[in-house]
């Protein structure tokens, strides 16, 4: 997860959160709630809501996890889940993972900022699944791809791999290499195409994903938009639909808030929103990033269901 990751457009401040018991995030959470509400949940899958198996394959959402975000839903608060898989497809597509487990009362209105937040799924008013995304990011063009083909090969080769050692895959949103084999050569590979993509004067961003990936492979990307991107323009989206008021209303949930980590630019992205990392590591400069002192989804499953029981007791304060 997360890996090398060029020339990012947003910067961090500097602070030094240290890690919180689940009482404290709570509390927090609490006091959030209390003083601008939260409206939104912005959340990573793996690893965040669902723990991976070991040999790093996604996880089906459990019973436990639907019964949650059902009741968030019925709270009203809203949804959006914003991860590397892609919308539909094979056992990693979101539909399959989350999206046809949930009724069609619950997704109703649930956004999915997939492909590392290059497109945005929104389920229709009566949950229906939605067959085109609502937002996508302007992907590679034939031009582009000519472009880039000869500068991955001739990185390859400066590196010491030929031609049967790596694969180009070409993608919508992203156009990438696999070290199909010298693995031990990634990150030889990734300095390489950093480099490139300055003294071409590409622009975009570039990723090394070691191993162990859902790929089987090591790679390195070139892309035009990463999961930050996606979960600001799910918050604008939800603004502009009278649904939030700003990005203080959200809470952002991720394993990945290492430096140059995926789920980290969720929170550069929105700076006013209260971000939980459950990951191994955290960015600590990142000032509204809270860690937890206990990794795993099972936190963040607890955090929801905490939330879930505040927002509960303020419906019944009103009554």
């Amino acid at each position: 997860r997360g890996g090398k990751l060029a020339a990012s457009n947003f910067k961090t401040a500097a602070a030094a959160p240290r890690e919180h018991s689940l009482d404290e995030l709570a509390a927090m959470m609490a006091a959030r709630l209390k003083a601008k509400g939260i409206k939104a949940v912005i959340t990573d899958y793996d690893g965040t809501l669902m723990d991976k198996t070991p040999d790093d394959k996604a996880v089906v959402a459990s019973d436990e996890l639907v019964g949650l975000l059902r009741r968030l839903r019925e709270l009203g608060v809203n949804v959006v889940i914003c991860t590397n898989h892609f919308f539909t497809g094979d056992h990693n597509g979101m539909t399959n993972l989350l999206g046809d487990r949930l009724d069609a009362k619950t997704r109703a209105g649930m956004m999915f900022a997939v492909q590392s937040g290059a497109r945005v799924y929104e389920y229709g008013a009566d949950g229906a699944t939605p067959a085109e995304p609502a937002w996508k990011e302007v992907g590679f063009d034939d031009a582009e791809r000519a472009k880039i083909t000869p500068v991955f090969e001739a990185a390859a080769a400066k590196v010491g791999l030929k031609p049967g050692d790596y694969k180009i895959f070409y993608e919508d949103s992203r156009t990438l290499i696999e070290l199909t084999n010298h693995h031990e050569l990634d990150s030889a590979l990734y300095a390489a195409l950093a480099e490139a993509n300055v003294a071409n004067g590409f622009g975009y961003l570039v990723q090394l994903k070691p191993m162990p990936t859902m790929r089987h492979v090591p790679y390195v990307q070139y892309f035009k938009a990463h999961k930050g991107t996606g979960a600001r323009k799910a918050m604008e989206m939800l603004k502009a639909k009278g649904l939030i008021d700003d990005e203080s209303q959200v809470a952002v949930f991720g394993d990945d808030f290492k430096p140059e980590g995926n789920d980290l630019y969720m929170a550069q992205a929105m700076p006013g929103a209260l971000a939980v990392s459950v990951g191994k590591t955290f960015d600590a400069s990142q000032p509204n990033v809270l860690q937890a002192q206990e990794r795993g989804s099972a936190t963040i499953r607890a955090l929801i269901g905490r939330l879930n029981d505040m927002l509960t007791a303020r419906e019944k304060e009103k009554k």
